[in-house]
């Protein structure tokens, strides 16, 4: 899958960051990088990415720009992307509406309206800086006469939003994006806090030899580019009132020619006034290095993204302090996060704006006041208590959490769900399945005293009848595979006696073949990505001369279509009204199960009767949904339950104890379900699907904690 990653420039900062650990994520994809402007680029080379330097794509110069210009600059921009597409291509834009360059915003609609994929990755918003919203008004509705909401947010399936926070999630809504169509996105955390980092104190006594500062004092650094939002007046006002304990330091310079006076006034400012910051800390020593040895790193950011600088320095051991600002911490609050010493205002004696709505002037009369003791500094404590234990001690409750931009591959697929049949009328066309009755009693009691709290649940042969018994165990049938091929666009005219045969034994091929490189990447029991066996086996068919691929196929229709006629699926009767009941009680539920891209589409048909390529199941909580097929992982391997323990621990304090898991299987659920701390709820309600493993060493012994032989059982056992 060819995936090309787009930015105006890879100056240092957060995107460069994001965008290389985006390619480390799509380790074995094909991966091109378009940037207008690149100091260096040996990290993307060295990560196997090609990197192309396209000008440009860099911040077009604000100025008003004839109809004619505009138009010269958009064919020449569209026709630079455009030869780096192909059919397959995920174009993966980062920051494309924030208005630096309107041009390149419209170009990349305009090949959005053509068939290209689009992901626009949006970091930041234009809607919040009105000088960039109004560049974008000048260019597009002025130059090109068209409506800036359509092209800034245009509603196209092969269109879709990745946003940092949930925020942004909520503003893509209401600006008329549907939530199908937007991934949220945290960024990723990837200090590398290994042994080979130094001790903290000795981290400390080396940064501050090479500032030249005394390392008897705290060090308070702040890891930031001075821009306008980030409030360096702030920070520069906080370091007076605590020069006596500490040493302050901001890591880097602005890259914007605008934003370099106010930074050259700020530096002005701190020289006349003795004022010992050190700037620019990060272009003078090791930044990991900095931010190891810091006492603390702190934020006076008003506006933020993401806000990376409220989780990078924990990895490090160091604690954040500061400003608070609540729509971006409370996300990761939500997951578990703690933030002791946040402030949400500083109040100043005798005013009654908080300082950050200040001017550039105002803050330097303040800061010089309360040097010159006009504002006497115990009135600063008064008013903002926090101030007394801002430097306090800080118990290190992160250390290893971090957000990962992980199965990058699997959204991109997301996106790429685009069938050209009408899947309902298939699925509607479910034929009508009943389970085959086992000879298990129910055992439905237990002596724990320990109260359910949550339940996980497998899916096929548990909340799904499975004509096959499991989803591994597909009955592979020619007339399935031309039925499936027809649903896909193939041309079958020339198509051979023969094909569908050989077809069929490429898929098993092509299955196993994943599943041995997978496990020498150390998935014991791995899944496959399912695109890729079926691109594969068709690419072999082709070669051998059996078919003739015109590139204009779908392949989700074919593979969805092959499914739901190989493996005839039903809901197990009282599915909907049980899960209904589990929901009303306000116990979270999730699911842990061996599935495919298709299984939620199939899921939420039964559920509410519509179709939608949604791949997240409704009524299930996202964060205690993991799916195999996302993990390229499969039951009975552990690491799927340990995927969502910690979101059970932290975002609803529940414990695997308290937690029970529903499935079929002895060895793929009670079995792994036991080893990951959960209890065991053993479904034995279809012949078909129930799976004891009594010759398998690892069941032997072992005891499911209940079990059902009709899913309203579970209402008795949760009481």
């Amino acid at each position: 899958m060819p995936v090309v990653i787009a930015h105006s420039h890879l100056n240092p900062g957060g995107v460069n960051r994001i965008i290389e650990s985006q390619i480390d994520s799509l380790q074995g994809e094909e991966i091109k990088v378009l940037v207008g402007a690149c100091p260096d680029g040996s990290k993307i080379k060295s990560k196997n990415a090609e990197l192309h330097i396209i000008p440009d794509l860099n911040y077009l110069e604000r100025r008003k720009y004839t109809d004619q210009e505009a138009m010269e600059m958009l064919h020449k921009i569209h026709r630079e992307i455009r030869e780096h597409l192909t059919r397959d291509t995920i174009l993966h834009f980062h920051n494309l509406n924030l208005g630096k360059n309107p041009i390149v915003t419209y170009a990349v609609y305009l090949l959005a309206k053509e068939g290209v994929k689009v992901f626009n990755h949006a970091h930041d918003f234009a809607e919040d800086r009105p000088s960039n919203y109004s560049f974008l008004e000048e260019i597009i509705y002025d130059n090109f006469s068209q409506n800036l909401n359509e092209v800034l947010y245009p509603n196209l399936p092969n269109y879709q939003f990745g946003v940092l926070n949930s925020f942004d999630f909520d503003r893509l809504k209401e600006l008329g994006v549907t939530e199908d169509r937007i991934e949220w996105l945290p960024n990723p955390v990837t200090f590398d806090a290994s042994d080979d980092l130094p001790e903290k104190q000795v981290a400390k006594q080396a940064v501050c030899k090479e500032l030249n500062i005394d390392a008897d004092k705290l060090l308070v650094t702040y890891p930031v580019r001075v821009i306008q939002r980030k409030n360096i007046g702030e920070f520069i006002l906080l370091s007076i009132l605590f020069r006596h304990r500490a040493n302050f330091a901001v890591t880097q310079p602005p890259q914007n020619p605008l934003e370099f006076e106010m930074y050259k006034q700020w530096i002005k400012f701190c020289n006349e006034n003795e004022i010992d910051i050190v700037f620019e800390a990060g272009q003078k020593v090791n930044f990991e290095n900095l931010l190891r040895g810091s006492d603390f790193c702190i934020t006076t950011s008003y506006k933020e993204g993401f806000g990376m600088v409220y989780l990078e320095p924990w990895l490090l051991d160091t604690p954040v302090v500061g400003r608070d600002i609540d729509f971006i911490t409370r996300d990761f609050k939500n997951d578990g996060f703690s933030f002791p010493t946040l402030y949400y205002k500083l109040n100043i004696p005798g005013i009654k704006t908080d300082f950050k709505y200040l001017n550039l002037k105002m803050q330097m009369e303040i800061i010089s006041a309360i040097i010159s003791g006009k504002i006497e500094k115990h009135k600063l404590f008064e008013q903002n208590s926090i101030l007394n234990t801002l430097f306090s001690d800080v118990k290190l409750y992160i250390t290893e959490k971090t957000r990962q931009l992980s199965k990058t591959t699997i959204l991109y697929r997301d996106m790429e769900l685009n069938f050209r049949n009408d899947i309902k009328k298939w699925l509607d066309s479910s034929e009508q399945l009943q389970p085959i009755p086992t000879t298990f009693c129910p055992n439905i009691k237990t002596d724990s005293k320990e109260k359910i709290k949550a339940v996980i649940f497998d899916i096929y042969g548990t909340l799904l009848i499975s004509s096959s018994g499991d989803i591994d165990q597909v009955s592979l049938n020619k007339d399935n595979m031309r039925t499936a091929m027809e649903a896909g666009g193939f041309d079958l005219s020339g198509c051979k006696e023969e094909t569908c045969s050989f077809l069929l034994d490429q898929f098993q091929e092509q299955v196993k073949k994943q599943h041995e490189e997978l496990k020498t990447k150390g998935h014991p029991y791995p899944d496959v990505d399912i695109f890729e066996v079926w691109k594969n086996m068709f690419e072999a068919a082709e070669n051998k001369g059996l078919l003739k691929l015109r590139g204009t196929e779908s392949w989700e229709d074919t593979i969805m279509v092959f499914e739901l006629l190989s493996n005839r699926v039903y809901p197990m009767p009282g599915m909907k009204e049980v899960l209904l009941a589990i929901k009303k009680t306000g116990i979270p539920m999730g699911i842990v199960s061996n599935a495919q891209f298709y299984t939620p589409i199939i899921m939420n048909y039964f559920l509410t009767g519509e179709f939608s390529t949604n791949q997240h199941i409704d009524l299930f909580e996202e964060e205690l949904s993991v799916y195999s097929f996302k993990e390229l992982r499969a039951k009975p391997d552990t690491a799927l339950f340990n995927k969502f323990i910690p979101a059970l621990k932290s975002k609803y304090n529940i414990e695997p104890s308290e937690t029970i898991f529903v499935g079929n299987d002895m060895l793929k659920d009670v079995y792994t379900a036991t080893k990951a701390g959960l209890r065991t709820v053993l479904f034995a309600g279809d012949e078909r699907s129930l799976r004891l493993r009594e010759d398998d060493e690892r069941v032997k012994g072992m005891f499911p904690d209940f079990i059902i032989n009709d899913l309203k059982q579970l209402l008795k056992i949760i009481g």
